[in-house]
């Protein structure tokens, strides 16, 4: 399986694109079962087929929508994950830079996560989620402004970035997704919840920090 999920969604983009040229055997594997039509389309098969599944797994909702609301936490997660990366390589102090590493890593199992399920539903990634724009994806601009950042902003920035992924994850959650879908999602959810409360406590220990100097 893939080392990270920027890996996967990387080679996915470059697929859409008219080709793979991924060294890794993993990449061009999860490229070939969740592939996107040449002509723009996704590769869904049969509508009969997809309202069946969804409706069999619970939700209320037609496969199609199911997997444009997925592509666009695919997005997410991956600009988070190079996002916390990117805080990592900024980042002076070792804990800090650990705690960044770790969460990178995390967001892209969960973008991993996420294509299975796109997958599952016999779609492909499209790169274009249902916001329909990248002015949607805050963490896209966050990375631009992370060279140079002190590690109080640079958890500042990732207490931000957070809080807009937040934002996706809960209309996503509030769509009447299949059950199975809906529960990755939650737990997904709950992690990044986790993680940013996590960032509000660093925060605040080096802002007392700095006042106690």
């Amino acid at each position: 399986m893939f080392r990270r999920g920027a890996d996967a969604v990387q080679a996915l983009r470059l697929y859409e694109h008219g080709g793979i040229e991924s060294k890794a055997p993993e990449v061009a594997r999860e490229v070939e079962g969740c592939q996107k039509g040449k002509n723009g389309g996704l590769n869904l098969g049969k509508s009969s087929v997809r309202e069946a599944r969804a409706l069999e797994q619970g939700g209320n909702m037609k496969s199609q929508d199911t997997i444009v609301i997925l592509n666009d936490l695919i997005d997410n997660c991956f600009d988070s994950e190079r996002g916390f990366q990117e805080a990592s390589d900024n980042a002076t102090d070792r804990s800090i830079k650990s705690f960044f590493g770790d969460v990178s890593r995390e967001r892209g199992r969960y973008t991993l996560s996420l294509l299975r399920e796109v997958r599952g539903l016999g779609g492909g990634y499209g790169s274009r989620g249902w916001t329909g724009t990248a002015l949607h994806r805050l963490w896209v601009h966050i990375i631009e402004t992370l060279s140079g950042r002190d590690d109080q902003g640079l958890l500042a920035e990732a207490d931000r970035g957070d809080d807009s992924l937040l934002e996706h994850y809960k209309e996503a959650l509030q769509k009447g997704l299949p059950s199975s879908v809906d529960s990755v999602l939650q737990a997904q959810y709950a992690g990044i919840k986790r993680t940013q409360e996590r960032i509000k406590n660093m925060r605040a220990a080096a802002k007392s920090a700095c006042a106690g100097r």
